[in-house]
């Protein structure tokens, strides 16, 4: 009736009996209520990321980490940068302005076929 394997009903079962309709209901996975990773990288260095990745905005998440190294002595993988500036909304998102670049100047020539 419910298109289940008995074995999977059977642990249903016994977990509605052990925790209640709580066992039911699927929870949301990642940390509960605001608890922080033991090893995500501290407030202080993200800010830094986050001001220096402001600061230098033509540089990626590869050479941001090497000019933190570089600047204040702080070894950081840029893949850690890549989720932080992420995390924060600073880039890598649809919501961050784009560098606008300069539109290249083209070149023509009077007679086709002569190259630059």
């Amino acid at each position: 009736m419910l298109e289940m394997h008995p074995k999977v009903f059977s642990r249903l079962t016994r977990r509605y009996l052990e925790h209640g309709i709580k066992a039911l209901i699927p929870e949301k996975p990642g940390p509960k209520k605001g608890n922080r990773a033991p090893n995500r990288t501290p407030e202080e260095i993200e800010d830094l990321v986050v001001a220096l990745a402001c600061e230098f905005r033509f540089l990626g998440s590869i050479p941001l980490s090497k000019a933190i190294e570089e600047l204040y002595g702080i070894k950081i993988n840029d893949v850690t940068v890549w989720r932080i500036l992420t995390r924060r909304k600073v880039r890598y998102t649809y919501k961050y302005e784009k560098i606008d670049k300069p539109k290249p100047i083209l070149y023509c020539h009077d007679e086709p076929g002569i190259e630059v």
